[in-house]
């Protein structure tokens, strides 16, 4: 029998009568007290296997046993401890044994397992323990939510009974519980932001991506298909890193070079990495021999005009390359264009 599975022992109550329970003198009690002292749990285990075989229904076995359930289950075993804790102080409190002060014995025993509960929490946790490692797994939003509804119950019927001890327990746990209730809550809003905000980044570029193809027009240009591109900065930083709108014709060429470019972007993305390192090997011999006036003809063309119109006169003045005022000249130009230009 797992430790978790000791709770559901009690779940058999319903048609018995009532149990006479243990003498504080019984060597089994003892024995399981023993057990908890020296903080053996395997025996611990064992004993109580030992005690439900025989049908022992003791206030102080429960209180063993909802020890154990939790230390096998953490956090995730708190909402069927409460569950199990509400039936123990309500209706089937007659039930338990012994007789003899019962309700103050529940009411003791109760209240030492939640407060030993919460002592463990905050030890555990504090240290970073392999156990709280375990126990904190069970932190989920189900578990929060079970926990936050049967404690309201437990604690109306722990007050009918005023059973003050088991009700402080509780609300020491309840207290650490909720704090590390609050704070899985805020890890997970956090993350369903940044889940949110990689999806809106995510459905922004692929709205840039439809929008650079709706901006894309077919304009016939003799007897050479050239296109008008308009070429915007996509964010902020790239707007202060200076760059600026354009309405640019390009070529073929260069609208298939953006094309291989998505398609690269698409075959990562589906982790297709043999095709992607076909593409990036074309694109990279691309990039090392790019011409820009293969791609952008008619942003040239104006150049090409006036340069061979005035190849003679120019070729005559780059002779002076190897000069000091050439080379000045040139650091002037590189600085500052328009000064260059106007000056």
């Amino acid at each position: 029998m797992a430790a978790s599975d000791l709770l559901a022992y009690y779940n058999e109550m319903a048609d018995l009568l009532s149990a006479e329970g243990l003498d504080t003198s019984d060597p089994r009690l003892i024995a399981a007290v023993k057990s908890v002292e020296k903080m053996d749990w395997a025996d611990l285990l064992q004993r109580l296997e030992d005690l439900h075989a025989e049908r022992v229904y003791d206030v102080r076995v429960f209180a063993f046993s909802m020890y154990l359930a939790w230390r096998d289950g953490g956090l995730a075993a708190v909402p069927g401890i409460q569950a199990a804790s509400l039936k123990a102080v309500g209706h089937n409190l007659e039930k338990f044994g012994p007789a003899r002060k019962r309700e103050a014995h529940m009411d003791a025993r109760l209240g030492w397992a939640f407060a030993t509960m919460n002592d463990d929490v905050v030890y555990h946790e504090k240290r970073k323990t392999p156990e709280w490692t375990t126990w904190s797994r069970g932190l989920v939003e189900a578990t929060i939510s079970e926990v936050t509804s049967t404690r309201s119950a437990l604690y109306a019927e722990l007050g009918k009974r005023n059973f003050t001890r088991c009700s402080e327990g509780l609300a020491r746990f309840s207290q650490t519980f909720e704090q590390h209730a609050s704070a899985f809550r805020l890890v997970a809003n956090q993350a369903k932001e940044k889940a949110a905000e990689a999806d809106a980044k995510k459905a922004a570029e692929a709205t840039s991506a439809r929008s650079f193809s709706d901006k894309t027009k077919l304009v016939p240009s003799g007897t050479t298909r050239e296109e008008t591109m308009s070429i915007e900065p996509r964010s902020r930083s790239e707007v202060s890193a200076g760059t600026q709108h354009l309405d640019l014709k390009v070529s073929p060429a260069f609208v298939e070079l953006c094309h291989k470019l998505q398609a690269f972007e698409s075959l990562i993305e589906k982790r297709k990495f043999l095709k992607a390192a076909l593409v990036a090997d074309d694109l990279t011999s691309v990039v090392s021999n790019f011409d820009p006036r293969t791609y952008f003809p008619d942003l040239f063309a104006d150049f090409g005009k006036l340069l061979a119109e005035n190849v003679e006169v120019l070729a005559e003045h780059w002779t002076q390359r190897d000069t000091l005022s050439w080379k000045a000249l040139e650091q002037y130009y590189r600085v500052d264009l328009q000064r260059f230009v106007d000056g």
